[in-house]
């Protein structure tokens, strides 16, 4: 079809040289279904008959070197995820994990100080449950004129003499 005609398609409205088109193509169509008889059953039933038949043997049994990649690589990922889980599980030296757990219960009281300090800087009270968590007390406030200065109740936990914060500065002091 030409350009023209193919936009009014819908219409039914053709120039002459594509109606003539149109009328060929309708007697090819004609002649071609005379000539050939639906074979649409026929092809299904040749379809059905190519099918080759399963054993019932092959459908059960599993082949056991997949079975096997399928086993290893299971126990591999919840090998992994036990050891990220708990990742005390491959540390053998106690003493090294005891002093890591100090430092960083040591670093947790010093910012928890810090946090205290910057509260006295802005010249606010910080709330008496911010403090350590290994100190079951509350820490120890004193003044001395204008100056405020919270200690920690028990600093030889951490192997200090003093830790404590004023309201002068928010870093926090350590004195062994």
């Amino acid at each position: 079809m030409c350009d023209l005609c193919a936009n009014y398609t819908e219409a039914g409205i053709l120039c002459e040289s594509c109606v003539k088109i149109r009328e060929n193509e309708h007697f090819v169509a004609a002649q071609a279904q005379r000539a050939n008889p639906p074979t649409g059953q026929l092809l299904a039933e040749a379809a059905n008959t190519l099918k080759p038949e399963r054993s019932k043997t092959g459908q059960s049994r599993i082949n056991p070197v997949k079975l096997l990649i399928i086993a290893i690589g299971s126990i591999v990922v919840y090998a992994g995820l036990y050891v990220y889980s708990h990742p005390s599980f491959l540390e053998g030296d106690s003493e090294a994990r005891a002093n890591r757990l100090a430092a960083a219960a040591l670093v947790d009281c010093l910012w928890i100080f810090q946090e205290i300090g910057e509260l006295l800087e802005e010249n606010r009270m910080p709330d008496p449950s911010l403090r350590c968590d290994e100190s079951d007390t509350a820490n120890i406030i004193t003044r001395d004129g204008d100056t405020i200065r919270i200690s920690h109740p028990n600093p030889e936990f951490h192997g200090y003499s003093e830790i404590f914060v004023t309201n002068h500065s928010h870093d926090p002091t350590l004195i062994e």
